[in-house]
């Protein structure tokens, strides 16, 4: 009588990591639930002259620059060509911001 014999199965080490990776992407999400859009102003568009577009948190699409617009840790304030842009922080500094930049 042949006796049966019990199957083990090899979990691949790169599965651990995928569900160590999954489970700290729900711990981070849930410590920290505000996200890439709630990010805190920390100055003002003051003036724009010509083209200029903003990347919130550095990623696309860009959308068009006015003053008055807040600018938050993370974005891309970009001119076109003969463009100016001022920006004026909470701290009392002003950036002037040059064409083609």
């Amino acid at each position: 009588m042949k006796r049966a014999t019990r199957r083990e199965y090899a979990v691949p080490g790169h599965a651990y990591l995928l569900a160590f990776l999954l489970v700290s992407a729900v711990c981070c999400a849930l410590l920290y639930p505000g996200g890439a859009g709630a990010a805190d102003a920390v100055g003002e568009i003051v003036s724009v002259e010509g083209q200029a577009d903003i990347l919130r948190g550095g990623a696309l699409p860009a959308a068009p620059l006015k003053a008055g617009d807040s600018v938050s840790v993370g974005d891309v304030v970009r001119t076109k060509s003969g463009a100016k842009v001022e920006i004026a922080f909470e701290d009392g500094t002003v950036l002037r911001v040059a064409p083609r930049s």
